[in-house]
């Protein structure tokens, strides 16, 4: 049995703001859930439609960001989201947007930080569920991969490397119970090479994307001044940790990426959803 308890939110609270990739604008409201019910989304202009649940079996889409969907309706770019209320130990939520993505907000999860913070957690009696590790995970695709080796913790390590750029190789190690996530991960934001740029808005994605709310990268500098002198790997951090978090329990063990992104990062949270799940 977990001695961890289930947790929701204090309050209810709201939020808007445009996605990155629709460039649309999004009104969200966030409501305490009971226990075991889990985190749940509903399209705020069709209540009447089923709610999709945050998880990996509910993976949509997984280019860029990460799409939850059912045969109703779908939401995306819900990865900083979903980081956040895993480093907070959120389980149970209500969220009703009425747009089809997530807003990017600044580009990372610092914002979502502060509103959970000032909503308050309700902690449950209700444990959360826990699954062991007793051997090594192992996936890859391509040049990336990603491993789950044992551990009496929970810890994610990410590593990158983007050649003759000035990001160069990144090594980033997180461990939830000895760092902080407010201060560590939380203000890494999304970001993207300049040369990207105009594919992505010719193949209609990044409308709302600006310096406003992502990290631009050209070969010579950065565009804006950083937040941690590595701040790419630790917004891939950031998504992995949303991205894991899709497996529905709880785990230690460490979480070894390299050079992973959400497509990789899904699979594994749908591999742990479904070999591991109780």
């Amino acid at each position: 049995m977990s001695n961890l308890k289930q947790r929701t939110i204090s309050k209810k609270f709201s939020v808007d703001g445009v996605g990155i990739h629709t460039g649309k604008k999004a009104i969200v409201e966030i409501l305490p859930a009971n226990p075991n019910e889990g985190i749940l989304f509903f399209d705020k202009n069709h209540e009447e439609y089923p709610p999709v649940k945050a998880r990996a079996c509910n993976v949509v889409n997984s280019t860029r960001c990460t799409v939850l969907g059912n045969d109703k309706f779908s939401v995306s770019t819900v990865e900083h989201f979903m980081a956040t209320i895993k480093s907070f130990g959120i389980d149970n939520l209500k969220i009703y947007i009425d747009a089809p993505e997530m807003p990017i907000l600044d580009g990372s999860a610092k914002k979502w930080c502060e509103l959970f913070l000032d909503a308050g957690i309700k902690e449950f009696e209700e444990s959360v569920k826990m699954v062991d590790f007793t051997a090594p995970l192992y996936i890859e695709s391509g040049n990336s991969s990603i491993v789950a080796i044992p551990s009496d913790k929970l810890k994610y390590t990410f590593v990158f490397d983007y050649p003759k750029t000035i990001v160069g190789t990144q090594i980033f190690t997180f461990t939830p119970s000895e760092d902080d996530f407010v201060k560590e991960v939380a203000s890494a934001r999304t970001f993207a090479f300049y040369e990207e740029i105009k594919p992505l808005l010719d193949s209609g994605l990044a409308k709302g994307g600006d310096l406003s709310n992502a990290l631009i990268i050209k070969k010579d500098g950065y565009m804006s001044d950083l937040n941690f002198d590595n701040e790419p790997v630790r917004h891939k951090c950031l998504d992995l940790i949303g991205d894991i978090a899709l497996c529905g329990f709880g785990f230690n063990a460490h979480i070894i990426a390299i050079r992973s992104g959400h497509k990789l990062n899904t699979k594994f949270a749908s591999i742990l959803e479904k070999k591991l799940m109780l």
